[in-house]
C-alpha cells in the first residue's frame, strides 16, 4: 500500500512538472496577445479575481458558475485604475471567428494603441449558444471589459 501512494505521489509531482514547464511565461507571446494568465501584474504580485475568470477556458457550466460569481461582485473601472496604479498596460478582447479581436469600449483601433498596451484575450466567448450560464458569462465579461477598457484607454491614450 505505501509503495502504490509513493508512485501515486511521485506521478503527481512529475505531472505539476510537466504542467510548469510548458506554462509560457507572462507577456511572452510574440504577437502582444496573452490567451491567460492575466493576473499578476508587472511583477508586483497583486491578482485579480476577475481577470483570472476572464482568462481561464471554460468547459463546463460550474466553471462558468464561478466565473459569473466573480464577475457579478467585479467593478471593470476599479481594477483597471489599480492596474494603471502599477504601470500595468493591458486591454480585454474577444476573438471573433474572422480571426480579429474585438476591444469592447474602445473605438480607437487597434494599430493605435501605443506598444506598452497588451491584448489580453477573454476565454469562454461561446457565439450562438444556448447554455444560460455560458450567456450569462458573456453578458457579464463583455460589460466588465467595457469598463476596464473604458477606464484603461484613457489613461493610456
Amino acid at each position: 500500500m505505501a509503495r502504490t501512494a509513493g508512485r501515486t505521489s511521485i506521478r503527481a509531482v512529475m505531472l505539476l512538472l510537466a504542467l510548469a514547464g510548458c506554462s509560457r511565461p507572462q507577456g511572452s507571446s510574440s504577437s502582444g496577445t496573452e490567451a491567460g494568465g492575466a493576473g499578476g501584474g508587472g511583477g508586483v504580485g497583486r491578482t485579480n479575481p476577475a481577470l483570472e475568470a476572464l482568462t481561464s477556458d471554460k468547459f463546463k457550466d460550474e466553471e462558468f458558475i464561478a466565473a459569473i460569481s466573480v464577475l457579478e461582485n467585479a467593478n471593470g473601472a476599479t481594477d483597471a485604475s489599480a492596474d494603471i496604479a502599477t504601470a500595468e498596460r493591458r486591454v480585454l478582447g474577444i476573438r471573433q471567428p474572422g480571426g480579429w479581436t474585438q476591444l469592447p469600449g474602445i473605438s480607437v483601433p487597434r494599430e493605435k494603441l501605443p506598444d506598452t498596451v497588451r491584448v489580453v484575450r477573454i476565454q469562454g466567448i461561446i457565439e450562438g449558444t444556448s447554455n444560460p450560464h455560458a450567456m450569462r458569462y458573456q453578458m457579464l465579461a463583455v460589460k466588465y471589459a467595457k469598463e476596464y477598457n473604458g477606464t484603461m484607454i484613457r489613461a493610456v491614450m
